[in-house]
């Protein structure tokens, strides 16, 4: 390792000490930023120096959109880029198990993917049909929701209407309750 740059995940933050390590090392092989963002600004800091065929790129985060990793493999910028987990997942299992004492292995490696010129357009694929597959059950859960509601205002509707039918019937049954003893009341005043 012949340099390090602190490039706090930015674009514009390599660019200054990476030209003057590159002036002072014009030899570097390899240069590996930990995000696809700095990998590309390292790579236009070469170009502007003319070093960038004789360095390979790797960056990380591997995302497939427009200048991400993907993009940037397939278009010879990067000569690599990993895609890696973000590991939530596997720490959220690992807490369980840890709160109800169970055992637990010290190590616990998350598995990477290195996507180069021979996997990118697999790669790529890939996430795009992921991508779709997003998009339907988004789109899935806003008909859920629109269902919901139309069942939620049904529901108030079918209680309405229960209510006014137990009003109605109530009304029903007062009438003939008071024409069945209005009725009687008459009879009793014909025999007076």
């Amino acid at each position: 390792i012949a340099k390090t740059i602190n490039g706090d995940w930015e674009k514009e933050s390599v660019k200054t000490p990476l030209k003057t390590i590159l002036l002072q090392h014009p030899d570097i092989e390899y240069i590996f930023a930990h995000n696809d963002r700095m990998a590309l600004s390292a790579w236009e800091t070469a170009k502007i120096l003319g070093l960038e065929k004789k360095i390979k790129f790797i960056g990380v985060d591997g995302l497939n959109t427009v200048n991400g990793g993907i993009e940037l493999v397939k278009g010879g910028v990067l000569d690599g880029t990993i895609l890696y987990p973000t590991g939530g997942n596997e720490a959220l299992k690992l807490a369980l198990k840890m709160y109800n004492k169970e055992p637990i292995s010290k190590n616990n490696i998350l598995n990477t993917i290195v996507i180069d010129q021979n996997n990118a357009e697999i790669i790529e694929n890939q996430m795009d049909k992921v991508d779709q597959q997003q998009k339907v059950i988004e789109s899935q859960q806003g008909a859920i929701k629109v269902q919901e509601r139309e069942y939620a205002s049904q529901n108030n509707l079918v209680r309405l209407l229960s209510f006014f039918l137990v009003i109605i019937l109530s009304l029903t049954i007062y009438s003939i309750y008071s024409t069945i003893s209005i009725s009687r009341k008459k009879k009793q005043l014909e025999k007076i």
